[in-house]
């Protein structure tokens, strides 16, 4: 939630923060890529509820900070496996997906 509490922050404080608050997040990520280890998906090989929970909490970082998963390749690579599922491909691939919606209100300094 850290994340959700800078964008709403005004636009200065999300540019002095931003580093500092990605960082931060760091060893969450670290500790959730131990867990997923080796395996395709949280829970193994076929993704389960949990999956989409994280993914949208890890694609929200990515979207503040391209660069927030720089360090655990594994976690990219889970967001690449959830983004190629044949169930939701063609939504991600979509310009009318609610991807290209804003993340935020419009009250938010990061959109």
């Amino acid at each position: 939630m850290a994340n959700v509490r800078l964008c709403y922050s005004s636009a200065e404080n999300l540019a002095a923060n931003k580093a500092s608050t990605v960082a931060g997040a760091q060893p969450g990520f670290k500790q959730l890529a131990a867990f997923l280890g080796d395996r395709q998906f949280l829970g193994g090989d076929k993704p389960c509820g949990v999956d989409f929970f994280c993914y949208e909490v890890l694609d929200r970082w990515v979207r503040l900070e391209s660069t927030s998963l720089a360090d655990h390749p594994s976690l990219t690579s889970f967001l690449d496996r959830i983004r190629a599922l044949p169930q939701l491909s063609t939504y991600f691939s979509s310009p009318d997906s609610t991807r290209t919606w804003p993340l935020n209100n419009k009250m938010a300094s990061f959109k």
